[in-house]
């Protein structure tokens, strides 16, 4: 029971995972969304004067037959970064490179990898990094929007930039993970298990 963040989908549930935190899952073929709860800090109007910090740690069981999204997302319907319109900026875990909305341009050895997704009114950038999708391994993933401009941090290091984002939309803190096959999961994991905070 958490006051700032609320799960939405089909076939979704949650429970506490062994390793802290929770564990979010998603029945076969199904999406599993945790985001802010409304008129709470996790969801915070854009601002080209404000610096905006999501901060998560993640981890997935097994990356295969699904894909998870983590970050900031205007929308809050899909765990499919190109299945909304809007605003948002997200990293990709999409091992399989299947089941997407939109090819995101980049090869299936990428796909092995994070992938940092940004969007401006519905118009999706990929970014390929170098950080390998290992099953169980856990992840610090940052994203600042300085100046509307989001800079993806994994465990610390600076991976991709992107392009402003638009001013005065709101954004939401969000996970959400969408099962291509059989039941899938994600740990989020405390402590700072997801906040977002604009100063």
């Amino acid at each position: 029971n958490d006051p700032f963040f609320v799960t939405l989908g089909s076939g979704d549930s949650v429970a506490y995972s062994t390793a802290g935190g929770i564990r979010m899952s998603a029945s076969s073929t199904n999406d599993a969304l945790l985001t802010a709860t409304a008129s709470t800090m996790m969801k915070q109007a854009m601002a080209a004067a404000s610096t905006t910090v999501f901060r998560a740690r993640v981890a997935l069981p097994s990356k295969d037959a699904c894909y998870a999204s983590v970050g900031l997302n205007e929308n809050l319907t899909s765990a499919d970064p190109s299945g909304t319109a809007g605003d948002g900026a997200m990293f990709l875990a999409d091992d399989d490179d299947t089941g997407l909305s939109a090819d995101t341009g980049l090869t299936a050895a990428q796909h092995n990898n994070w992938i940092c997704h940004y969007k401006i009114n519905g118009t999706d950038a990929y970014v390929a990094t170098s950080v390998p999708l290992t099953d169980g391994q856990e992840y610090e993933l940052e994203i600042k929007l300085v100046a509307l401009v989001p800079y993806f941090y994994i465990d610390g290091v600076l991976v991709a930039t992107g392009t402003a984002l638009t001013a005065a939309d709101s954004v939401n803190a969000f996970v959400g993970i969408k099962s291509v096959s059989g039941a899938k999961s994600i740990d989020i994991r405390t402590p700072g298990m997801l906040w977002m905070l604009t100063r």
